[in-house]
């Protein structure tokens, strides 16, 4: 009965003598060896084996005949180039005075579970590895919220020197409650829903009472077959620009202070040059003196063209001094309100101008977006010289934007000035009795794009037309986004 069960397992089976020589081998070994039973008896394991693995096996047979201990190891096995890994138990077999007569030993191939075992750590060495080679914050975390794995830099936050301290914490271990309340719920959500929550910003104070900023992005972990094991977590701090952004902004309301300062200073010389002029003017015969009445014209042109520079500076300034809170705008009602104003304009050129599809309502400051296209829709006016303008203003969904085009028939502008016209005090045409203006205009729109989270860029044809775009987001953060207005 003992012989026809070893016979019929699949693993190997094989007795040795206290002396080493083999006693007994099942078939599955003799498959193994591929030598028959007959011929294997007597042998010992330096028959069969190279000298230094043969040697191995005898001390282990050894120790077990002379301590009577279970003996279990993975063995491996390199055979023609070959390696092989074995899992191996040997016992002693005590013979009928019980002392130790024989050692059995029963093993089995193991080769791919100890290659994949080996390849799953290079894997995991690999992923910790470059993991730890990023300077954002990578993290793992279980169905339960509860943290698996971090990296360097996500250790070094949570001021855990070692990653068995981190395994099994939670956002309660390093936040306030309220906080840490935040991070889960946020967990759950993108474990039920399956969605990726991306790029979220978060505030928090650290240990030392600094303030820190944080991109967060959250995907679920998910097996092989779909099922959600918990969240993949990546943290890119943006501290330093944020920091630097609200410096900008300090910077430009105190630029914008002193630029409203500074033109409201200058009206009084001004006025009080262009006051003299005129009464010089009206003292002075024309028929007297023709070179000083030009003078006097060309005088009276400058402080026109001056005072046109200062309002220009003041309404520059004032897009921030005067800015209104964000709330729904209907950009249908915006464009009215911009043509109704430059109903004399149009009337005067005789323009077209249409509205191809129904705008939409964004959230942004209603008086500034009628600025904006009030100023696009003057230019495309202006710049026709002798044709009739044809003005086109036209939307498009862009994913989670708005494109807003206005496109015309005018002059055109040259590639090599495309990048300079949002730039204060860039203007195209030098030659103000053509084209009057401060070069102040678009860089005001690009200002109103810029506040309102979009971008905007020209597109131009010399002797064609131009388009411009912009784009606005459906759903901007940030600044005043989301307070309700009364």
């Amino acid at each position: 009965m003992y012989h026809s069960l070893v016979d019929s397992l699949p693993i190997n089976v094989i007795r040795k003598s206290l002396r080493g020589q083999l006693t007994f081998a099942n078939r599955t070994y003799c498959e193994l060896i591929g030598r028959p039973l007959n011929e294997l008896v007597g042998l010992t394991d330096y028959d069969l084996f190279p000298a230094q693995l043969a040697e191995k096996y005898v001390r282990d047979d050894e120790h077990v005949a002379a301590t009577g201990d279970v003996f279990h190891d993975i063995e491996k096995n390199v055979t023609d180039g070959k390696a092989r890994y074995f899992e191996v138990y040997k016992v002693p077999v005590y013979g009928g005075d019980s002392r130790i007569a024989e050692t059995q030993a029963i093993f089995w191939d193991v080769t791919e579970r100890v290659e994949t075992r080996e390849a799953l750590a290079r894997e995991r060495d690999l992923l910790q590895t470059l993991m730890d080679s990023l300077p954002d914050l990578v993290y793992v975390k279980d169905r339960e919220s509860r943290f698996v794995m971090g990296n360097r830099a996500q250790l070094r936050v949570a001021n855990v020197e070692r990653p068995e301290l981190f395994e099994r914490t939670t956002a309660h271990d390093y936040f306030p409650e309220e906080i840490a309340d935040g991070y889960v719920a946020e967990d759950r959500e993108v474990m039920r829903t399956g969605e990726p929550m991306l790029d979220r910003e978060e505030h928090w104070i650290d240990r030392e009472g600094r303030p820190r900023w944080y991109l967060s992005s959250k995907v679920p972990l998910r097996d092989r077959d779909g099922s959600t094991l918990g969240i993949v977590g990546i943290d890119r701090e943006i501290t330093n620009r944020k920091l630097m952004e609200e410096e900008l902004r300090r910077s430009n309301r105190e630029l914008d202070q002193f630029v409203s300062v500074v033109t409201h200073d200058l009206q009084a010389p001004l006025r009080v040059v262009a006051s003299y002029g005129k009464l010089l003017g009206d003292s002075l015969s024309t028929s007297e003196n023709a070179e000083v009445a030009d003078y006097l014209a060309e005088m009276r042109s400058g402080l026109a063209r001056m005072q046109r520079l200062i309002d220009s500076l003041r309404s520059y300034a004032r897009l921030t001094e005067k800015q209104q809170p964000k709330r729904p705008t209907d950009l249908n009602l915006v464009v009215q309100q911009a043509l109704a104003n430059l109903e004399v304009v149009i009337r005067e050129h005789q323009a077209s101008v249409t509205v191809v599809e129904s705008l939409p309502t964004v959230w942004g400051d209603g008086v500034q977006l009628m600025q904006l296209f009030q100023n696009l829709v003057a230019n495309a006016v202006k710049y026709c010289r002798d044709r009739q303008p044809v003005v086109t203003i036209d939307c498009l969904e862009r994913g989670d934007e708005w494109q807003v085009s206005i496109a015309d028939n005018g002059i055109g502008i040259a590639a090599d000035r495309i990048p300079d016209i949002f730039r204060i005090f860039q203007r195209l045409h030098e030659d103000e009795r053509e084209f009057e203006g401060t070069g102040i205009g678009l860089a005001v729109c690009k200002r109103i794009v810029d506040r309102h989270q979009g971008r905007i860029w020209v597109e131009s044809v010399v002797g064609q037309g131009s388009i411009v775009h912009f784009m606005l987001p459906k759903n901007p953060v940030g600044e005043d986004v989301g307070v309700d207005q009364k």
